[in-house]
């Protein structure tokens, strides 16, 4: 079962949602599985510039953190009652650096995490969320604060022009996980690819008679992708419906995901070619920020190696 690669998930809650819908999701998944869940709060610091002012600061820095550790236990409580592998932890410092810290030392294999909602924007991501995206070592679930509890409906994001094995391995791993989650939640699974038009073409000056050829070529690619991905991940053409679009791997995507419902987008980051190499800063942060679906980040190579671990960790440092 593919599902298993997440043996040892890591929950970063919010502390002003007590209904946490990263949390019951991933509880859900460690209860299915028999994975190792782990959940913490982290109590930001308060400026070292206030802290020579006056100590009341610090008391009510430590009465917040106590009061954040009782929240944080009665959040865990009945999931460690219902007898799932769980433990908790309050943190100081910065988020998204202990988070990282947490998935490097600890050898998490994903991260949950809530994202708020705006009716107006879709997904609303904080400034941790921005720098997980960015940073983080592992595989990343997204998850919405509203709309379906479940993953009725679940999209995968294919690259339809894999430059490596790295690539094509990425693709494969999407599929598998895609087609794993939707069958445990008896959804609906999609196949969404993209295909360059003449547009984008005319963009790297061909001549106009090639165009045709040229997107003839490029369409056939991203089929014979698609094929050869769905048969190594054992997909049958009825477990699956597939949507391949003309134009930019973005736009086409984040249009059919909210035109489809989605309930849950897969997509893979850390290669540099494709849909894949599109979500990475910047670009990641605009796009995912137009979905109206929880998203999950897959990278090719969940943790870092030992010897890898100290530049991970430095990285963040450095970045924040």
């Amino acid at each position: 079962m593919v599902m298993n690669l997440f043996r040892r998930i890591l929950v970063v809650i919010d502390p002003h949602n007590s209904q946490s819908q990263a949390l019951r999701r991933a509880a859900n998944l460690a209860a299915r599985i028999g994975s190792h869940l782990k959940v913490i709060d982290v109590v930001e610091r308060p400026p070292a510039f206030l802290l020579p002012v006056t100590d009341s600061i610090k008391k009510l820095h430590e009465q917040e953190f106590t009061i954040r550790q009782r929240q944080l236990d009665s959040m865990v409580r009945p999931y460690r009652e219902a007898g799932i592998k769980i433990s908790s932890e309050m943190l100081k410092g910065k988020s998204a650096i202990q988070t990282i810290h947490q998935v490097v030392n600890g050898r998490f294999d994903v991260v949950f995490k809530d994202v708020a909602t705006s009716q107006k924007t879709g997904s609303v991501f904080s400034t941790v969320d921005k720098r997980l995206l960015r940073q983080c070592p592992c595989s990343l679930w997204l998850v919405r604060d509203v709309g379906s509890a479940t993953c009725a409906h679940v999209a995968a994001a294919i690259d339809p022009q894999p430059a490596s094995e790295h690539e094509h391995h990425l693709n494969l791993r999407i599929a598998q996980l895609a087609s794993s989650i939707a069958k445990g939640e008896q959804g609906k699974l999609t196949i969404i690819s993209t295909w360059r038009g003449s547009s984008e073409l005319a963009m790297t000056h061909c001549y106009a008679e090639a165009l045709v050829e040229f997107e003839a070529r490029f369409k056939y690619d991203a089929l014979r992708t698609i094929t050869e991905t769905t048969r190594k991940a054992n997909l049958d053409s009825n477990d699956f419906s597939l949507v391949l679009r003309r134009g930019d791997p973005g736009s086409a995507i984040t249009h059919e995901v909210n035109n489809l419902a989605v309930d849950l987008l897969i997509i893979g980051t850390l290669a540099r070619g494709g849909i894949a190499g599109l979500f990475i800063g910047n670009t990641a942060e605009r796009v995912l920020g137009s979905v109206s679906s929880s998203v999950l980040m897959v990278r090719s190579h969940c943790i870092p190696a030992p010897a890898e671990s100290t530049k991970v960790l430095a990285a963040a440092l450095d970045y924040f």
